[in-house]
This record gives C-alpha cells, sequence and structure tokens, in this order.
C-alpha cells in the first residue's frame, strides 16, 4: 500500500510513541523522500520525527540537525528543540524557546508544551514558572480530559509536587501517569513515570518499591535503547537509604492493585501459559507491546516472574483456575 508523505510521517509519530523507534525512522525517511519528491506536506513532521527519535537516544548532534531542517519547513520544532537544549545542558535557552511559544499557541499542541515547560523550568530553577504551567495544564485537562491529556498532567503534577517536597502527593500523581500512559500504550513516558515514582519512594524511605520500579524502567529504557534517561537512572534503589532508617523492607504492592482491563486480558492469557508472541496475536497486539504489559502487570502485583503473577492471580481470584 502507497502512503502519501503525510501518512508516512504519522507513522512515523505512532511508531515512536509505540517504542518501535527503528520504524519510526523508517517512516520518516519514507515521508522526507515524499517531500523532496514535491509531497511538502511531509516535510515538518518527518524530520521532527526523527529528530525526537534521536535525541530520545542521545544522538544530539544529528537530532540538531533534523530539528533544523524541521525549521526550515516554517515551523518551531518545540517541544522537542527545547528539550533537546536541556538535555544538553543548557536550561536558558531551553527557557527562552517554550516561553516564546506557550505565549501564543493553543490546542493539543498547547498541552505538549506545557508539559515539557513544567520540566524545562524545574530544571532552570523556577518553580514558579513551574506551577504556573502545571495549574493551566491541569485547567486544560478538566476541560478535555482524554487519557493523553490527563496523564500529561499528572505527571506534571508528579514533577511539581517532588520539587515541592510533597513526595506522597508525588509518588500518587506519578502512579496515575505510569498507570495512564501504559494503558495507552506509550513505553518511554510510562518508563519515566516510574522513575519518578522511584524517587518519591525513596524520599520517603521506602526503597524496596524504589527498586522494584526502577529494574522495569532499566529493562524498558534498555529495550527501546533511550540512552540518555537510562544513564540518568539512580544506580542503587537503596543507596539514598537516610542512616538509622529502618532496614526491613516494605511490604509489595498488595495484590488487588489496579490492574486496567487490558491488563487483566494479558494476565488471564499468562495464566494459561501463552507466551507473548500468542498473545500478542490472540490480542492483536504487537509483541513488544504485550512484553510491556506483562511488566507493567509484574510491578502492580508486585512480583519477580510470570508463574508468580499466574500464581498470585488465582490466589486473589483475579483469574478463575481453568478460564481461558
Amino acid at each position: 500500500m502507497e502512503f502519501s508523505g503525510k501518512c508516512d510521517a504519522h507513522r512515523a509519530e505512532l511508531f515512536r510513541l509505540h517504542g518501535a523507534w527503528d520504524d519510526a525512522v523508517r517512516a520518516a525517511h519514507e515521508a522526507q523522500e515524499k517531500f523532496r519528491a514535491g509531497d511538502f506536506s511531509a516535510g515538518f513532521s518527518s524530520f521532527y520525527e526523527e529528530a525526537e527519535v534521536l535525541r530520545l537516544r542521545g544522538r544530539y548532534d544529528d537530532a540538531d540537525r533534523a530539528y533544523s531542517e524541521a525549521l526550515r519547513c516554517g515551523w518551531d520544532p518545540l517541544p522537542g528543540l527545547a528539550l533537546l537544549r536541556l538535555d544538553q545542558g543548557r536550561p536558558a535557552e531551553a527557557q527562552s524557546l517554550l516561553r516564546r511559544s506557550t505565549l501564543r499557541d493553543d490546542g493539543a499542541y498547547r498541552r505538549q508544551l506545557l508539559a515539557a515547560t513544567v520540566e524545562v523550568e524545574l530544571a532552570a530553577g523556577d518553580e514558579d514558572a513551574a506551577t504556573a504551567a502545571w495549574e493551566e495544564l491541569s485547567r486544560l485537562a478538566e476541560q478535555h480530559g482524554t487519557p493523553w491529556t490527563r496523564a500529561l498532567e499528572a505527571a506534571a503534577a508528579a514533577r511539581v509536587h517532588a520539587s515541592q517536597g510533597r513526595y506522597v502527593e508525588a509518588l500518587d500523581a506519578a502512579d496515575r501517569a505510569w498507570s495512564l500512559w501504559s494503558e495507552l500504550g506509550v513505553p518511554y513516558e510510562a518508563a519515566r513515570c516510574l522513575v519518578l515514582k522511584a524517587r518519591a519512594c525513596l524520599a520517603l524511605s521506602d526503597s524496596a518499591p524504589a527498586r522494584l520500579g526502577l529494574a522495569l524502567a532499566r529493562d524498558i529504557l534498555a529495550e527501546l535503547g533511550a540512552r540518555p534517561a537510562l544513564d540518568g537512572l539512580p544506580a542503587d534503589g537503596g543507596a539514598t537509604r537516610p542512616s538509622g532508617a529502618p532496614t526491613t523492607p516494605p511490604a509489595p504492592p498488595p495484590s488487588d492493585a489496579p490492574l486496567s482491563a487490558r491488563e487483566l486480558d494479558v494476565l488471564q492469557l499468562v495464566c494459561a501459559g501463552l507466551s507473548n508472541q500468542s498473545i500478542a496475536s490472540q490480542l492483536f497486539l504487537s509483541e513488544r507491546t504485550v512484553a510491556h504489559h506483562v511488566g507493567s502487570i509484574l510491578a502492580k502485583l508486585g512480583v519477580p516472574s510470570r508463574t508468580a503473577a499466574a500464581a498470585q492471580a488465582f490466589r486473589t481470584g483475579l483469574v478463575a483456575p481453568g478460564q481461558k
């Protein structure tokens, strides 16, 4: 089937969001070929999507060139370029880029800009500006209650609460964001929210769930090839426990930890002994997405393996023995 350049660029975005980054780059290159052949609608998005994957993989010079190509098409390549500047240690430049654009943009794109603004302003030390961006994003989430907007808002809330030392609230918000991104099948953002959860747990001297979350985040980020995010993970969930704090690890998450409807579907098939490949075939999902759901299930149930998840599911009634 022959796609238009614009369709190829949209495919690149979907591939990127769902963790198929090599496929995203290929689709972006196909769109760029059509752009050069005269399909000008494919220009900006195709270069922007390639730049996003390059940024997330830590190939900053190549990402910079791709963002520049997107800029040549007539639109500011944001928020990606600002986040690249932040990754490069240039927060003031990132601030300038986002402050200029956030003031004049609206719609769905504005929500993306506001979410990035929270990260950039906190990194630059302007907590008031970050809080203002989060509050506006919260109002937009109330008005446009899509899972995507709610996920952006929850992650932003977690970051703001953590910056204010409100770690219980940060943990709750990060957990909401993680669940939403997991249900949407966006592994990179889900992994980042696992890290937010882990950092909140560490601040609350709760190292066992922090280690569990960091281990899962590490697996996801390593599979994606997200080197900068992977390098930024705490080395040891237990290393920051204050001296004199109890050494007995807290209990694992309760067995009735909420699973999404899709996670319950996957868990049922895990309990039936199916492989990820077979589950993907039955549920019309990619094998990568199934693997992500399985990881999320293990984290929510607080168990180390598929076998343990099945045993706990049967014991707690999440799945009835013999159910298929």
